[in-house]
C-alpha cells in the first residue's frame, strides 16, 4: 500500500491539487483498517512526501524533479529490439514540459521491447518532438539504441536526469513483458539533453520483474546508455 501511494505521489498525480486522500479514504480504497492507513500516512510524512497536520487534509509536498547524473556507459549492442508502437499523438504533461511544449501537445512516440538473449528484459517508451522523431529510420529502431540514433541525428546526449520508482505498467507493456497487469515493476524515467535548451527526449523504462531486483543489473545493461 505504501509503495503504490508513494509511486502515485512521485509520478506527480497530486501536484497542483489538494485532493490527497485522508485516513478514511485510503482505508476504503485499499480495504484496510484505519490503523493501517494511518501508519502509511505517517511513513509518507516521515519520508517528506506529504505534509500532515491536525484538523486539515494532508498535502503532497513532492515536486517533480530529478537528480542530475552522469549517463551510464552501458554495454552497447546487448539488446534486440521489437517495436510495439510507433506513432504521433498527445503526450503526458511531464513529457511535454521536458520537451518544451505546451500541455496537450503531440509528440513522436515509440515503444520498444528490449530482449536480452531472447527473453523480455524491459520496455522503453520514448517521447520526442515530432521533427526529431521523424529523423529515425524504422528499420534502425529495431537494431540501434536510442542514444546512438539521437547521435546520428546530430543530438548527442550530454546528460540525463533520472528518477527511479515503482508503478503498474500500461497493458501494452505488461503484455509484452508477459506479466500480469496488476504487477508493479521498477520504472526509470530519463530526461535526456543535448545542450542547454529543452530536452531531446523523455523516456520511461519498465523492467521485467526478473530484472528489477538489482540496480547493479540496471547499470550493467545500460538504462542510461543503451535504451
Amino acid at each position: 500500500m505504501y509503495e503504490i501511494v508513494r509511486a502515485e505521489i512521485t509520478d506527480g498525480l497530486f501536484i497542483g491539487n489538494e485532493d490527497f486522500p485522508g485516513e478514511a479514504e485510503l482505508a476504503k480504497m485499499f480495504g484496510v483498517s484505519l490503523a493501517t492507513s494511518r501508519l502509511v500516512l505517517q511513513r509518507l510524512a516521515a519520508d517528506g512526501l506529504i505534509d500532515r497536520g491536525r484538523g486539515r487534509r494532508s498535502l503532497a509536498t513532492f515536486k517533480v524533479g530529478a537528480q542530475r547524473v552522469t549517463p551510464l556507459a552501458g554495454n552497447r549492442g546487448v539488446f534486440d529490439y521489437k517495436i510495439l508502437q510507433l506513432d504521433e499523438g498527445i503526450a503526458p504533461w511531464a513529457a511535454c514540459q521536458a520537451l518544451g511544449l505546451r500541455e496537450g501537445s503531440s509528440t513522436w512516440r515509440c515503444l520498444r521491447l528490449r530482449l536480452l538473449t531472447g527473453r523480455p528484459h524491459s520496455v522503453t517508451v520514448h517521447y520526442q518532438r515530432e521533427e526529431v522523431g521523424r529523423l529515425h529510420d524504422a528499420a534502425a529502431l529495431t537494431k540501434v539504441s536510442m542514444p546512438l540514433l539521437l547521435e546520428a541525428a546530430g543530438l548527442q546526449t550530454e546528460r540525463d536526469e533520472r528518477i527511479v520508482g515503482v508503478m503498474r505498467p500500461p497493458p501494452i507493456v505488461s503484455e509484452a513483458l508477459n506479466i500480469d497487469v496488476w504487477n508493479k515493476v521498477l520504472v526509470t524515467t530519463l530526461v535526456s539533453f543535448a545542450g542547454n535548451g529543452p530536452a531531446t527526449e523523455y523516456a520511461r523504462i519498465f523492467f521485467h520483474p526478473d530484472e528489477q531486483n538489482s540496480l547493479t543489473a540496471m547499470a550493467a545493461y545500460g538504462d542510461g546508455g543503451e535504451r
